[in-house]
């Protein structure tokens, strides 16, 4: 029916790890494949992964948490692996008590609370898994039906304080109804199925 926000990922390692940028963990992984350990969930933070190690040419070891990113995150925090891409929600609380270090946004464009941390599309790597977030009805629902529960997000999405939610989880909002929504969804489909053909 609507997909309303999408919220980034951000890569990062221990504070202690001696990479600064995403250049420095290039290039040591060059020097190292196989070596380097990268935590990852399954699903968006995986893919966003093998998006990555396919156009950088890499190979780390994968340390999989079979769910979602914030074990990733934990053994990132107490230096257990070396790299973990995290939803930024996530990743923040650690990066505040300075346990992680932030190297690189998954994303197209830099955001407002890490004005001076580059994005993968800075570097000429895709940025095309995003973890979006909507609303859905199951199939054969009327649609007159269908626009009344849109129009009610519409209103929503577009509220002050929805919109000030959002931003203060690091969100963006996107507000893509019916076949706009489906050609996001698409988009991602596509995305995923090239990813995974690659590997």
């Amino acid at each position: 029916i609507n997909i309303f926000h999408t919220s980034p990922s951000i890569t990062c390692v221990p504070q202690s790890s001696p990479y600064q940028t995403l250049e420095d963990l290039i290039n040591d992984a060059k020097k190292k494949p196989g070596k380097l350990t990268w935590a990852t969930g399954v699903g968006n933070p995986l893919s966003t992964s093998m998006d990555f190690f396919n156009h950088a040419g890499l190979e780390f070891k994968i340390v999989a948490s079979g769910g979602g990113g914030l074990t990733g995150v934990v053994r990132a925090s107490g230096g257990h692996v070396d790299v973990v891409p995290a939803n930024i929600m996530e990743a923040y609380p650690q990066i505040e008590a300075g346990l992680l270090r932030p190297l690189v946004l998954n994303t197209t464009d830099r955001m407002a609370a890490f004005p001076d941390l580059p994005t993968m599309a800075e570097y000429g790597y895709p940025a095309r898994c995003r973890l979006l977030r909507g609303i859905v009805a199951p199939k054969g629902v009327d649609r007159a039906k269908l626009e009344i529960i849109n129009d009610a997000f519409q209103k929503a999405v577009k509220s002050e304080e929805f919109q000030s939610y959002v931003a203060n989880s690091f969100g963006v909002v996107i507000n893509a109804s019916f076949d706009d929504a489906y050609a996001l969804l698409d988009e991602q489909k596509s995305a995923y199925q090239q990813i995974a053909s690659q590997q």
